[in-house]
């Protein structure tokens, strides 16, 4: 027998073997692997394509150096393992109600503080009720005195009643009108017959009648108190309305001076009292 033939044989047997492979294979596992190769060629394509997308949506500019979507990986797997604390923004990360809330703060220090609306005349109160009473205790003594005694004097103490009660209404016009800023209301002849420095004159008919003295006196009084009421606390001490001659220096020191100059013409009143046999105001 040749060769050739067992050749020809051989390569035929061969061929008819791998064909009858090749068909079974493709009938039994063709599809199924196709089907495969197909599904991890799709899987690879989203895969890329959704890389490209996260690299172009997750990256950023830093410095000039554009995070890469493995950046992006990288930072996501820090961010799972420990919060990130945000960046404070400018003006210390508030917000601008609390801004412009410490900006009305700030704006406000140093601001004059709002007028209360209750004013408090606590001390025109009680300064005017001393010198009413101070006045009062006057006019009471220089009542115990006859009107027909009014210019009655005695040896070193010349000031009588007609005088004394002149010069208190006189120099109570003065002490109110350091206080309300209004002139005195008597006729300039009182100043020279009661004023500061005047002499008294036993001669009852160079002075005004008694009466005319005494309501001027009683006028007085009214005015000066009234005057140092209509202040409040604050208004009470500032200075003078007038010229204070370097005796009064406040509002609040005109009403207590004109108290105490009352108390200074009370002594005297007190001891004419005593020297013309009178019964004492005080029952001693």
């Amino acid at each position: 027998m040749s060769k050739k033939p067992a050749k020809k044989a051989t390569k035929k047997t061969a061929k008819k073997a791998a064909k009858k492979v090749s068909k079974k294979t493709a009938k039994k596992g063709g599809k199924p692997v196709a089907k495969k190769a197909a599904k991890k060629s799709a899987t690879r394509s989203s895969k890329k394509a959704a890389g490209k997308g996260a690299a172009a949506s997750g990256s950023r500019s830093r410095g000039g150096t554009t995070r890469t979507a493995t950046h992006a990986a990288k930072a996501g797997t820090r961010d799972a393992r420990k919060p990130i604390k945000a960046r404070k923004k400018a003006g210390g990360g508030k917000s601008a109600p609390a801004k412009a809330k410490e900006a009305a703060g700030a704006a406000s220090v140093g601001a004059p503080a709002p007028a209360s609306s209750q004013r408090s005349y606590a001390l025109g109160a009680r300064a005017s009720a001393f010198a009413r009473f101070a006045c009062r205790m006057v006019a009471d003594m220089a009542a115990g005195i006859p009107d027909e005694k009014s210019c009655e004097q005695l040896p070193g103490a010349a000031n009588h009643k007609l005088w004394t009660l002149g010069h208190m209404a006189q120099s109570n016009q003065w002490f109110a009108s350091l206080i309300d800023g209004q002139a005195i209301t008597f006729p300039a002849e009182w100043d020279r017959l009661f004023g500061m420095g005047s002499k008294p004159s036993s001669d009852e008919a160079g002075y005004p009648p008694i009466a005319d003295v005494r309501a001027a006196y009683e006028a007085s009084i009214d005015r000066l108190c009234a005057a140092i009421e209509s202040l409040d606390d604050q208004e009470i001490v500032a200075g003078p309305a007038g010229d204070g001659a370097n005796f009064v220096h406040d509002k609040l020191d005109s009403a207590l001076k004109g108290a105490w100059h009352a108390g200074w013409h009370l002594g005297q009143l007190a001891g004419l009292r005593k020297g013309l046999g009178l019964p004492s105001l005080m029952g001693g």
